[in-house]
């Protein structure tokens, strides 16, 4: 997590020295600062990180609301800096002074995250994590040193991988809701952070809404996605998950063992219930001819915030936790996919349909999320057993493979 600050340090660091010294510094070396950025991993590496280091300290039934939580401070974050560094350019009479606290505040978090946050696994873990790295190299062919084990490795698609897992504790069941999970996770990251921009110069077309009122609109939804995640969110974690688990366990007398053992109902009914209010936003967005009309579906598609926190969560839950890190490196390569190709496809549709049929943009908006739904409705519910007999399984396989 630290080294993907770097990046954005160097990137900030050079739009400074544009911004400051135009006649020195070519307005083009900002593309290096970008290369830079993306070298580190950017937010997506930050984000991957942080959801496992999360899922490392979090039981199961916990999880999605700690995610949530982590969600919920970022949608802060946008929610309130537009606003901060409005006003802090206000009281400087510079625009230069807001690259100066985001680099600030880039370098910040890489020394906190470097010197403060402990490692999120024990000391013994992270032995057992390298002797079993230690044994695998061990175990593999002479030709893993070769040519085509290097083109094999060098692969950028590899990671995907991990999305289909074969051999010895795994399922049909469990490759398909990996899968759906991964193209909801991919979707709902994609589609929001697409849109958002189109959504914005819609709003300013259609309604002549100012740099204020676009401020305001785009606070507003980042606040209420806030209050469903943090307010929420818990609330229905704790009726529907935490309070009847100690109800079972008052009664059978026996303490539950918390594991990773695939999605329960109510994973998916919330992840159900997040997708369909993104639909329903996104098509109220159509419909809408007014400006209120416009905020109250914006307001729909924030409760569908809950989706993301969830889904992430449903996916840590269906692997061992040894294997945790690996599948969120193919979710993240999802990820980058999606923030390479989303802003291509909703500005081209927007692009070439401006003018002509404006809300065209938010029924590619429905269909991406109706498909998300659609995608949802194919997985796999209470595989708990199964899965954990298939895990022990694969746990005693590779043990004696290891013997």
């Amino acid at each position: 997590m630290a080294l993907a600050s770097v990046g954005g340090i160097l990137a900030e660091f050079i739009t400074i020295l544009v911004a400051r010294y135009p006649d020195v510094v070519d307005y083009r070396w900002l593309l290096l600062g970008s290369v830079f950025d993306g070298m580190t991993g950017s937010f997506t590496t930050g984000s991957i990180m942080t959801q496992s280091y999360t899922s490392d300290c979090t039981p199961p039934s916990r999880r999605a609301v700690s995610m949530g939580y982590v969600h919920a401070c970022l949608f802060t974050g946008l929610a309130f800096g537009p606003l901060l560094a409005g006003f802090f350019v206000k009281w400087t009479g510079s625009l230069l002074s807001i690259f100066y606290v985001v680099m600030g505040c880039h370098i910040g978090f890489m020394l906190f995250v470097w010197l403060v946050v402990p490692e999120s696994l024990s000391q013994r873990k992270q032995l057992a994590a390298r002797e079993k790295y230690e044994k695998d190299k061990e175990l593999q062919s002479p030709v893993s040193s070769s040519w085509v084990n290097t083109l094999r490795t060098a692969n950028p698609f590899a990671p995907l991988k991990a999305l289909y897992p074969t051999g010895p504790g795994t399922s049909p069941a469990l490759r398909r809701n990996l899968i759906a999970l991964a193209i909801n996770d991919t979707i709902i990251l994609g589609a929001s952070m697409s849109a958002g921009a189109v959504i914005v110069l819609y709003c300013g077309r259609t309604y002549h809404w100012d740099l204020l009122e676009k401020s305001g609109f785009v606070s507003l939804l980042s606040l209420v996605r806030v209050v469903v995640l943090m307010g929420i969110y818990p609330v229905i974690n704790y009726f529907g998950r935490i309070r009847p688990a100690a109800r079972r366990r008052r009664e059978s007398g026996v303490a539950a063992v918390e594991k990773n053992s695939g999605a329960d109902e109510l994973d998916v009914l919330i992840l159900r219930i997040a997708l369909i209010s993104d639909v329903i936003g996104s098509l109220g967005y159509v419909f809408a001819r007014s400006s209120r009309v416009f905020v109250a579906s914006g307001m729909m598609t924030a409760v569908g915030g809950l989706g993301s926190a969830t889904g992430q969560a449903m996916i840590t839950k269906h692997v061992p936790s040894e294997r945790v890190g690996q599948l969120l490196g193919a979710i993240g390569m999802m990820h980058a996919l999606a923030r390479v190709l989303g802003p291509v496809l909703f500005n081209g549709v927007y692009a070439l349909t401006v003018g002509r049929f404006n809300q065209c943009i938010f029924v590619l908006l429905a269909s991406v999320f109706g498909f998300a739904l659609v995608s949802c409705g194919k997985m796999s519910l209470k595989m708990s057993d199964s899965l954990s007999i298939r895990q022990r399984r694969l746990s005693q396989f590779q043990t004696d493979k290891f013997l």
